[in-house]
C-alpha cells in the first residue's frame, strides 16, 4: 500500500466543483467566506457544527462519496485512516488525512 497516494487525494478534495446524481455543483464557499469554522469528517460524514444548509451538505456529501470511492482505487483501505477531515474556516479550507503515523495536508486560502 502506497500512502504517498494520499497526497494527491488531499489536494483533489479541496477542488472547487463536484457533481452528484442530480447536477454539477460549485463549492458553496467559492462565493462567500463562512463566518465560523465547520469540520467535516470524511470517514463518517458528520458535520460539526451541523450545518442547516442543504446545499452545503449536498456538495460536501458528493466529496465524501468521491473520497470513499477513490480510496479502494488507490489501494488504501479506509480502516487504516486515523483521521480524515476538512476544516472550513473564515481563513480558508484545509484537508487533513492521517494514517499510520503520517500526515497529509492541503490548504486553500479564501
Amino acid at each position: 500500500m502506497k500512502l504517498n497516494r494520499l497526497k494527491s487525494v488531499v489536494n483533489q478534495i479541496l477542488r472547487e466543483s463536484s457533481e452528484d446524481s442530480q447536477e454539477y455543483m460549485v463549492d458553496p464557499f467559492y462565493h462567500y467566506t463562512p463566518e465560523y469554522e465547520i469540520i467535516i469528517d470524511l470517514k463518517t460524514g458528520i458535520f460539526t457544527p451541523d450545518s442547516g444548509e442543504d446545499y452545503i451538505k449536498r456538495y460536501y456529501k458528493s466529496i465524501i462519496d468521491w473520497f470513499h470511492n477513490v480510496l479502494p482505487k488507490e489501494g488504501i483501505p479506509i480502516e487504516i485512516l486515523d483521521k480524515a477531515i476538512i476544516i472550513i474556516s473564515p481563513r480558508g479550507k484545509e484537508c487533513i488525512i492521517e494514517a499510520q503515523g503520517r500526515k497529509f495536508t492541503s490548504f486553500l486560502n479564501f
